[in-house]
């Protein structure tokens, strides 16, 4: 994600910040909690204000916007949910294997349960009319995975 910032970065006009909601925006992760987001974006704001970086509010902002992927009309949070939303366009090989470990972070959810929901969230991605703000190169790479997923999914 950090790669990908920094490619986008002049796209970022709090650039820092964005790059501080990297680091920050799983700091606490548990597929069994709907607050992991929240949660983190009230530490990164505490963070920034025990170490005095000024951009606290922004970080956690941009933290929350993770949840939804709707980055609105902020320059920053669209750079952020880019470099978050970029392993959908990765190569076919790449894009399998995280599927696999997303499957395996959500190991505790029974496989039709898990195809229903995770169908559910791609083709929440598939409607949109982009996926992403500033890489439109991985538009085409990213529904193809996705259309690919959800198709292997449907299986029985």
């Amino acid at each position: 994600m950090l790669e990908t910032v920094e490619r986008l970065g002049s796209s970022a006009p709090k650039l820092n910040a964005v790059k501080l909601a990297v680091w920050l925006h799983d700091v606490i992760y548990d597929s069994k909690a709907s607050d992991s987001e929240v949660r983190s974006a009230e530490f990164a704001e505490r963070l920034c204000h025990d170490l005095s970086i000024p951009e606290g509010r922004i970080v956690a902002s941009l933290i929350l916007k993770t949840k939804t992927h709707d980055a609105e009309d902020d320059p920053d949070a669209k750079v952020l949910l880019d470099a978050d939303l970029a392993i959908l366009g990765a190569s076919e090989r790449v894009y399998q294997n995280y599927a696999e470990q997303i499957r395996q972070e959500y190991a505790w959810v029974r496989e039709q349960d898990y195809r229903v929901g995770r169908q559910q969230v791609l083709t929440k991605f598939l409607s949109r009319p982009k996926i992403f703000h500033f890489l439109s190169h991985l538009e085409e790479p990213a529904r193809r995975n996705i259309s690919a997923e959800i198709a292997q999914l449907a299986r029985v």
